[in-house]
């Protein structure tokens, strides 16, 4: 039996879709859990950044005593009114810009 030319394109047509059905497909959707899973993957890493943060802020705040001068680090010490520090006696312009931020 003799197929006519749409018999061949239809059945052509099937044959390449059962194909592609059956070939394996990219693994990108996630279940719930997993989305749950990245979801407190992130949340956890934005509250440790903010924390960092925070606490940063407090270190500095804390070190201010108001009488001065501040003390950034052991052996550091730096002058309000002159916005310079010194380290182990020497000028330290590390230091100056990491406290005064010029």
């Amino acid at each position: 039996m003799r197929l006519s030319r749409l018999s061949t394109l239809t059945a052509t047509a099937v044959v390449t879709l059962s194909l592609m059905a059956a070939a394996p497909q990219p693994a990108v959707a996630m279940n719930k859990k997993e989305e749950q899973a990245v979801g407190t993957i992130l949340g956890v890493l934005a509250a440790a950044a903010l924390a960092g943060k925070i606490k940063k802020e407090r270190e500095k705040h804390y070190l201010n005593r108001g009488d001065g001068y501040v003390e950034p680090a052991p052996g550091v010490i730096c002058y309000d009114e002159d916005r310079a520090c010194y380290r182990g006696g020497n000028y330290s312009p590390r230091w100056s810009h990491s406290v005064y931020g010029y």
